[in-house]
């Protein structure tokens, strides 16, 4: 996937309120990110919003100059001005309207990081101790809990009947989750014996506390739970084939979790990750992520990107609020904001927070080649705090599953077990058995791609003749009707099960299959593992 496709498919997926009571709706959560949370002048300032965001920047700060004028004490009638200034090129009167902004709001720190850009200055961070500390409250509050235990709950369900597991954990921090998995495992039962947990970060120093924390833990599961940490390092967007295949080498993964730690992954290198997720073929993939769109397709000088930024920071206020004074609150709020130079002004192509919502995770996914699995209510039962998370159409979490786990046809099924060819997602049957043929003659490679092993002793696959003959038979097969191309496909279907013989033969193995550059959108690529 290239930058045009993730660029479009985000603006065909993205949520984006329009609507003038969407943008209200909006406008009233983000008053909490203040003090006395101000209420009046919300209704006008939807108003303009609508225009903004309609492209009617003129008409658009002509209402917010007017609101402004009325509401001198209104924080957002001011931020929003001054949103719609700066992307109409007014840098002059922007200045202005910021420089009332800090004296009627003073100790912002979104119009403090937007005032010290505008003026040249860099952007300072924070220490080390203070991201840690950060994290901590956020840790401790149901915007962050609540995600992290669904994931744990989720994962737990599926490997708690098994007698031995491996989990992957992207992005793991100092182990956290897999903590919380132990625990689970330490009070629920179930018939493990086995667990071996593969964490995956770039940082080394991560890697090293999350060892520690986990072996910690996993002493008080000593004669019950035998546990193995296994690092690599690495960024999940980047993984070469040979790390790919050492994960993979002591054995398939029961599951994998990646909690908060995607949106890290800019553009369209998320498409990559889940690549690189869907080559590694888990059981179960659980996707936790906030829903929310902050994705570099947005200019960090327009007003919808500003108005983005806010829903995020109010979400976190309004949880942190809820334990620490709101100058506390959105001292977290700045730390965010400052990482990596300043996520709130840096150029859209260099950020690093790079939020997606659930919409535009469900298009990647099915892209990558997972199929999607309705979020499960009773994993509400895992969380702390039950009251604040939902399973509706706006989730905390997606939940995915590889392709090959529901096929849709015994033709999709035949193609998905043992032959290097590209999963045929919702096809129709026998009625659509002429496109088959037409696809499929794109699909087989011209010489079989390097296996990766999923069993011991898996080196050989079906041979070069039998890819270069199938390869042959199905383009001769495009050029005949299409009754012609039935009986042609049974012929095939006969060949592939032989393949597939072969394969199970000598041992089974996957192999990844990189799609051509002409190969209709659409489709998915990935492993399928016999």
């Amino acid at each position: 996937m290239n930058r045009e496709a993730f660029e479009r498919l985000v603006r065909e997926t993205a949520y984006r309120p329009t609507t003038r009571e969407a943008i209200l709706s909006e406008l009233e959560r983000q008053t909490i990110y203040h003090t006395e949370p101000p209420r009046e002048g919300l209704e006008g300032l939807a108003d303009a919003l609508t225009r903004a965001f309609a492209g009617s920047l003129g008409e658009a700060e002509r209402l917010l100059t007017a609101l402004a004028s009325q509401y001198r004490e209104q924080p957002l009638c001011h931020y929003y001005l001054f949103a719609v200034q700066r992307q109409a090129g007014d840098v002059a009167s922007a200045k202005r309207t910021l420089g009332h902004l800090r004296r009627i709001d003073p100790g912002d720190p979104m119009v403090d990081l937007l005032h010290m850009d505008l003026a040249g200055k860099p952007i300072p961070g924070i220490t080390e101790e203070v991201r840690l500390a950060n994290i901590r409250k956020l840790a401790s509050t149901p915007f962050l809990k609540n995600p992290y235990q669904l994931a744990v709950g989720a994962i737990f369900e599926e490997i708690q009947d098994r007698e031995q597991a491996r989990v992957l954990d992207v992005g793991v921090g100092s182990g956290a989750q897999m903590v919380e998995l132990l625990g689970l495992l330490q009070r629920e039962p179930h018939r493990l014996r086995r667990l071996e947990v593969v964490g995956l970060d770039f940082v080394q120093q991560f890697l090293e506390t999350a060892g520690r924390n986990i072996l910690a833990r996993a002493q008080e599961l000593a004669g019950r739970v035998a546990v193995s940490y296994r690092p690599v390092q690495g960024r999940i967007e980047a993984l070469d084939g040979a790390t790919l295949r050492a994960i993979t080498s002591d054995g398939p993964l029961d599951a994998a979790n990646a909690s908060i730690a995607l949106h890290e992954v800019p553009g369209e290198a998320k498409w990559a990750a889940l690549r690189n997720l869907r080559a590694l073929a888990p059981m179960r993939f659980v996707l936790v992520e906030w829903n929310y769109c902050l994705e570099n397709v947005l200019p960090e000088t327009t007003a919808e990107f500003l108005f983005n930024v806010r829903r995020v920071a109010a979400a976190m206020v309004a949880v942190l609020r809820e334990q620490h004074p709101v100058a506390e609150a959105r001292e977290v709020v700045r730390g965010w904001l400052t990482q990596a130079g300043g996520q709130l002004t840096c150029p859209a192509a260099q950020r690093q927070e790079c939020f997606l919502d659930a919409a535009s995770w469900k298009a990647l996914l099915e892209v990558s080649g997972f199929t999607l699995r309705p979020p499960d209510p009773n994993l509400l039962k895992y969380v702390e705090r039950p009251d604040r998370a939902g399973t509706g159409p706006e989730p905390w979490y997606l939940a995915a599953l590889p392709a090959r786990k529901r096929m849709h046809t015994f033709a999709s099924t035949l193609l998905s077990r043992a032959v290097s060819l590209l999963y045929v997602r919702q096809q129709g049957g026998s009625a659509d058995g002429n496109n088959l043929p037409k696809h499929s003659c794109w699909w087989i490679p011209q010489a079989p791609p390097d296996a990766v092993p999923c069993s011991q002793g898996a080196t050989e696959g079906p041979s070069r003749r039998f890819y270069a003959g199938l390869r042959s038979l199905f383009t001769f097969l495009h050029t005949l009707p299409i009754i012609g191309r039935q009986v042609g496909l049974a012929l095939a279907l006969v060949l592939l099960m032989a393949a597939a013989a072969e394969a199970e033969h000598a041992g089974g193995h996957c192999r990844p299959v990189e799609a051509p550059a002409d190969f209709p959108s659409g489709f998915p690529t990935g492993t399928s593992r016999g």
